[in-house]
């Protein structure tokens, strides 16, 4: 599967095939591993919802001001504008799960074709979102969550 012009994970769509790829009923170890207010509130995407969702990060990061407020990199940086590594650049991430408080899970593919996984969230430190990586790649994260690995 493709989204955003990127291949996902193996494993990721034999979950969304499954039925599997969803917050585990005993959601200990992802609540500990996002750390965010309503973890509970998270909903996992299927295909349509990951496209529909990276498209919708995709029009926030068209404008200047409200892309950096979300930690997204700006789609059409400014001319000499300083690249900023804290940004995710959405042209290369896919949006995999998102709560009601504008907390977001995506695969990041800034380093390599073999994504990382990232939370972009809000704190109280900074006034724009930030992102963490959660995982060096999808299955660590799977597995980090306790969803069924090969």
């Amino acid at each position: 599967m493709i989204i955003n012009g990127l291949v996902l994970p193996t494993l990721l769509c034999r979950l969304v095939a499954a039925q599997a790829w969803g917050r585990p009923h005993d959601d200990t170890l992802f609540r500990a591993l996002v750390r965010v207010a309503k973890p509970e509130d998270f909903n996992f995407l299927d295909f349509n919802g990951m496209a529909r969702e990276t498209n919708a990060a995709r029009t926030i990061a068209a404008d200047l001001a409200t892309a950096r407020l979300y930690g997204l990199k700006p789609l059409a940086d400014a001319a000499g504008m300083p690249s900023d590594g804290q940004l995710l650049d959405i042209a290369k991430a896919v949006m995999i799960a998102v709560n009601w408080d504008e907390d977001a899970i995506f695969l990041d593919y800034r380093a390599s074709s073999e994504p990382s996984v990232v939370l972009s969230t809000w704190s109280n430190a900074t006034a724009n979102a930030t992102c963490l990586e959660m995982a060096p790649d999808f299955e660590t994260f799977a597995r980090r969550i306790g969803l069924p690995c090969p």
